[in-house]
């Protein structure tokens, strides 16, 4: 979880944690570390804590706004491309340079943009589903994104791809589509 936070609540927000040994290793965003014993109860209450974090951001994320914004900078490149070719035919030095320059600072803003909208959407899905992912087990897992992974939790969520995500999204909404229409049909 990286993106969507204001300062302030990047202060205090989780954004990974690991277990070495006999300690649990908590990452904040602001890049802060604390350990906590290696006990069930505390992994249990740090996942607690990010998936109430989670959800937070998810309320306040403007999905459409944010879209708009990568359609933004999209646009500023696209100009700023256009502009470039009219001074590379004219001035090469100065005007090919300047045009590169802001080219590709909005291309890395769009990219960053792009990767925003992936994770929001990316936790937005598991959110969505976090109960049915919970019930899966790893081998029906592995079948739908077909590769071993690690357990799929709040904490591990960085490590799946969007992708992976939609997949095991569509599989669970597939296999709960047939179970609806028996119990319209039955009753």
């Amino acid at each position: 979880m990286k993106y969507g936070y204001s300062l302030p609540e990047a202060w205090s927000a989780i954004e990974k944690y690991e277990i070495v040994d006999d300690k649990i290793v908590v990452s904040c965003l602001n890049g802060v570390t604390f350990t906590l014993d290696n006990t069930k109860e505390n992994e249990q209450k740090t996942q607690e804590i990010m998936l109430t974090q989670a959800r937070e951001r998810d309320k306040n994320v403007d999905l459409a706004k944010e879209n708009k914004t990568k359609n933004k900078y999209l646009i500023l490149a696209s100009c700023v491309s256009a502009v470039t070719f009219n001074f590379l035919s004219s001035t090469m030095l100065v005007g090919g340079a300047a045009g590169a320059f802001g080219y590709s600072y909005f291309l890395g803003k769009l990219f960053n943009q792009k990767l925003k909208l992936a994770e929001y959407e990316k936790y937005r899905i598991y959110l969505e589903d976090k109960d049915k992912i919970d019930e899966m087990d790893k081998s029906e897992m592995s079948k739908v994104i077909k590769k071993e992974k690690q357990e799929l939790n709040i904490n591990t969520l960085d490590s799946y791809s969007l992708e992976e995500l939609t997949k095991i999204r569509d599989n669970l909404r597939k296999d709960a589509k047939p179970k609806t229409l028996i119990k319209k049909i039955v009753k």
